[in-house]
């Protein structure tokens, strides 16, 4: 009876966690045959910028793909990777191209933290540890759930606070 009380409050929880998820994340539609060869041309024109370009630049070229978080991450990762070693750090200043992005990928990354502590709330088998005190001359042997050893409800209420305030206040 537990174990079937544990898997609905699991359904239930996954349930929860996913419909909060898709109202910021929705699925992007197909791409079309043009949305390929704009993606083509930013490239092209990222290529041209080379490890000069810069935060404005990057945004001009980007602008039309904002939303797209796909996208937007291989992006990142060309610009980054086009960028000197030495002058690595600057993808951090491009705030105007990035920053919503960014800030995104920290709700996509918590969301999918969510999905594992809850998985892992109620399927981890139960273990049992020995817990042994010596009274007098008896040792008194105790044993204790381990669930709470790798994920905890409090960290799920925990994670949801760190989803609030990551939320932008339009939605």
């Amino acid at each position: 009876m537990k174990h079937i009380m544990f898997h609905a409050t699991l359904v239930k929880t996954n349930e929860i966690i996913e419909t909060e998820k898709n109202k910021y994340f929705k699925k992007m539609k197909q791409k079309s045959a043009d949305y390929d060869m704009k993606i083509s041309n930013a490239l092209k024109f990222l290529e041209i910028e080379g490890e000069t370009i810069t935060d404005e630049k990057a945004f001009l070229i980007l602008k039309d793909f904002m939303g797209d978080d796909e996208t937007i991450h291989l992006f990142k990762n060309v610009i980054e990777k086009q960028l000197t070693p030495m002058n690595a750090y600057r993808i951090n200043s491009f705030k105007k191209t990035f920053s919503k992005f960014n800030e995104r990928e920290a709700l996509l990354n918590t969301f999918g933290e969510l999905e594992s502590t809850a998985k892992d709330l109620f399927i981890r088998p139960l273990t049992k540890q020995n817990s042994s005190i010596l009274r007098d001359q008896e040792f008194v042997s105790k044993y204790m759930a381990g669930y709470a050893d790798i994920a905890d409800p409090l960290a799920l209420v925990n994670l949801a606070e760190i989803v609030e305030n990551l939320v932008p206040e339009d939605n």
